[in-house]
């Protein structure tokens, strides 16, 4: 159309132009398209190995895990062989797939070099299979040296064994050795014994070699390390037992050769004096000519030079044989170990008889300290003696040839006679070192005495012990605790005591009856063990407050005898019983006084002007009476008292003694003092 002029050939030549540029277009997109494709292909082809690749390091993986699993620390030589043989094949197609994971690797350089597009693609392929490849090879020669390190510790045993037997059967041979009756027999068993020793010092390198592999195991923290040390010292004392034993042995063998030498040379010697004898038993006297005779004196001139040369085997014969030197030495070893036995025991008898002597000594101490105490005890006033008993109760009788004692004369009796003139002065004399004790006797009876100045006391008794002193100038005393170091007390004595309810009317869970010395202080109920757990300030149960509480008899209870019940504000209710009747209607009227009163009044006294309870005990030494059951004696005057040392004398109580309301008969008497002793 071109050619023949076509009017539109200008349009017609541009539409051809761009079918052309428009074919060339599509011609390249194809090949592209092409070259595309093909890599697509060449990718998945890898993708496809490397997923088979990855499918065969998991299946490597999981038969590791298997044979990790395997228990090696308990398994013997043969068992570990074993197990390499596995693990030498577990090994050969780790190599196989390590080969074709280097193969993939060289193929995914080629495809990034030719496709650069598929780099990163082709990158997290390979190192995922790199990686997975790496863990498998490090995780199977951390296995491989663990089944070395095995395999090295069971030959390490499979050695102490080895050495172990041969040490047995050493021993053994040396052991079943009989002892020959000869010396030639000796002499051969001497030889075979050093033969022994020879062997040992052959095996004493191996020996060595093995304690210094093991103490290179230990030193390397090696995971049994403890049954390596265990071997080492097993196979350390069975070598030094087989040398001891070889070394008794030699002793023995060596003491038998002497023995076997000796019994030759004494046989050897008997038939010499036995044919020597048979000699000289032939009668001298029958001679037939001179020359029979020079004969026979020639022989016998023979015969003394051969006993004189036998002198020093006759002299070799009376030595000591090993043996008996070494049974010498043993009895002498036995009996010096039964004299230092004998020893001990002599000192281990004369240990016992001083300790036996101490504690005789220390009851006898104590004995002697409750009499004191009892002595003591009855020194003490009550207002309800009179002046002449109380005078026969704590002044001592007076020896021969003194001064009789005058009597002691408390306030309450001066107040019935005349006054007495005010200048009056109490004068006690002091024996020399004894003021310190005084100063104690007076401190611990508390206001019990007191006088215008301050007085100087003659110590009582001769059996108190001998005070101490110090070279001190302060004169400070320890104080003996008492009751009033607590407090004033209105009430005290043992009560059997039971819970019934606990805070807000709960029924108690332990509703035992539990006995208790019990004290009354103030609002205050406070339970003890007993009275010296008391003095000690050791409480055995939580005290009880009784302010407000209500305090009532109950008869009702039949269980026990005697029993009031208490009730305080919190909801919880006791039971408590006593010995009789008197004492529970004093608890009674003591508890509901101080139940009523006010807080800041709880400290007063139940009745000053009461004399004590009926069941109250007599006073502990240097105790004063409580003041709100009886006024305390206000002065002593007492005369010079002798300084001359007396003898104790015996008090003996008076049949009834009678005060304001208490009456103490002499059973009574006699049965609180030795409670309270």
């Amino acid at each position: 159309m071109l050619r023949s002029g076509h009017p539109f050939g200008v349009s017609i030549k541009a539409k051809g132009t761009d079918l052309q540029h428009l074919w060339s277009r599509v011609n390249e997109v194809a090949n592209e398209r092409q070259q595309a494709l093909q890599g697509a292909i060449q990718v998945h082809k890898f993708d496809q190995d490397a997923d088979e690749t990855l499918g065969w390091l998991e299946e490597k993986e999981a038969h590791q895990v298997a044979l990790e699993g395997e228990d090696i620390s308990r398994a013997d030589l043969p068992a570990l062989k074993q197990l390499m043989s596995k693990y030498d094949e577990f090994m050969r197609g780790v190599t196989a797939v390590e080969k074709q994971v280097n193969d993939l690797s060289r193929e995914a350089e080629r495809l990034m070099s030719l496709y650069p597009d598929t780099q990163e693609h082709l990158v997290v392929r390979k190192m995922g299979m790199e990686e997975q490849l790496k863990d498998v090879i490090s995780t199977a020669n951390k296995y491989y040296e663990k089944l070395q390190q095995m395999r090295n510790l069971q030959s390490y045993f499979q050695e102490h064994r080895d050495l172990i037997m041969w040490i047995k059967r050493l021993q053994h041979a040396i052991t079943s050795e009989t002892l020959p009756n000869d010396v030639d027999g000796c002499k051969t068993l001497m030889l075979r014994h050093a033969e022994y020793q020879a062997e040992i010092s052959g095996r004493q390198p191996a020996v060595d070699e093995f304690i210094r592999k093991g103490n290179n195991m230990i030193t390397a923290q090696h995971v049994l390390s403890s049954e390596i040390s265990g071997k080492i010292k097993q196979l350390e004392t069975a070598v030094d037992l087989l040398k001891d034993i070889w070394k008794e042995r030699l002793v023995l063998y060596e003491e038998n050769l002497d023995l076997q030498q000796w019994k030759r040379d004494a046989h050897i010697t008997d038939a010499w004096l036995t044919e020597k004898e048979d000699m000289l038993k032939e009668d001298w006297r029958k001679v037939e000519d001179v020359d029979d005779a020079d004969n026979k004196i020639r022989n016998f001139d023979d015969f003394l030079i051969t006993l004189e040369a036998q002198g020093e085997k006759f002299d070799s014969l009376k030595r000591l044989t090993l043996l008996e030197k070494a049974y010498s030495q043993q009895r002498k070893k036995e009996s010096e170990r039964i004299r230092a036995e004998k020893g001990k025991n002599e000192s281990r008898n004369d240990s016992i008889k001083t300790f036996e002597k101490q504690n005789k000594l220390q009851d006898r101490r104590k004995e002697r300290e409750r009499r004191m105490t009892q002595e003591v005890s009855l020194l003490k006033p009550s207002p309800s003696y009179t002046e002449e008993v109380y005078a026969s109760h704590t002044l001592p009788h007076p020896r021969r040839g003194t001064e009789p004692v005058p009597c002691i004369r408390t306030s309450s009796f001066e107040s019935k006679e005349a006054p007495s003139t005010p200048s009056r002065q109490a004068t006690l004399s002091v024996s020399d070192g004894s003021s310190a004790e005084a100063e104690r006797m007076l401190k611990t009876s508390g206001s019990m005495l007191s006088v215008d100045e301050t007085p100087t006391m003659q110590r009582i008794g001769s059996t108190r012990r001998t005070p101490k002193f110090t070279t001190r100038r302060s004169n400070s005393l320890k104080k003996i605790k008492t009751r009033d170091d607590f407090g004033p007390i209105d009430m005290h004595g043992h009560l059997d005591r039971k819970q019934d309810l606990q805070g807000g009317g709960k029924k108690a869970t332990i509703r035992t009856w539990k006995r208790y010395y019990t004290i009354l202080c103030g609002q205050l109920l406070c339970f003890f063990k007993d009275e010296d757990s008391f003095l000690e300030n050791s409480a055995a149960s939580a005290p009880v407050n009784i302010l407000n509480a209500e305090c009532d008899a109950c008869p009702e209870y039949m269980k026990k005898k005697n029993t009031f019940r208490l009730k305080i504000q919190d909801g919880s209710e006791y039971l408590f019983s006593c010995n009789d009747d008197d004492k529970m209607l004093e608890w009674v009227l003591k508890i509901r006084f101080h139940a009523n009163l006010a807080p800041a009044q709880q400290l007063r006294s139940f009745d000053k002007g009461e004399s004590p309870p009926m069941y109250s005990p007599p006073p502990r030494p240097g105790e004063i009476l409580r003041r709100h059951t009886t006024d305390l004696v206000s002065s002593v005057e007492v005369n010079a008292l002798s300084s001359v040392p007396y003898e104790p004398r015996t008090y003996e109580k008076p049949s009834t003694i009678t005060g304001n309301h208490c009456k103490f008969s002499e059973l009574e008497f006699s049965t609180f003092s030795k409670k309270k002793i």
